[in-house]
């Protein structure tokens, strides 16, 4: 992944997949990610691309003592786009 990448984010409800955005990915603070909008843009909201990972479908809820509960798989919840 690179600054100037094209992106499309899935917008879900309850599960389903309900809409899509298209971004470009920017670095911010030395870290790859997207503004989700100008009012983002403008609070310095910046959303990683660390947080665009979701849990995969076949992933198992463990547990670590002294730690807490974590899951063992994730997925990117990102599609890249020609650029």
């Amino acid at each position: 992944m690179r600054v100037g990448n094209k992106i499309r984010v899935f917008e879900t409800m309850m599960g389903h997949v309900t809409g899509h955005n298209d971004f470009i990915v920017e670095e911010f603070r030395y870290c790859l990610g997207i503004f989700e909008s100008r009012n983002h843009r403008l609070a310095s909201r910046f959303t990683p691309l660390c947080d665009l990972f979701e849990v995969a479908a076949d992933s198992e809820r463990k547990y670590i003592s002294n730690f807490g509960e974590y899951n063992t798989k994730y997925v990117q919840y990102w599609m890249d786009l020609a650029n």
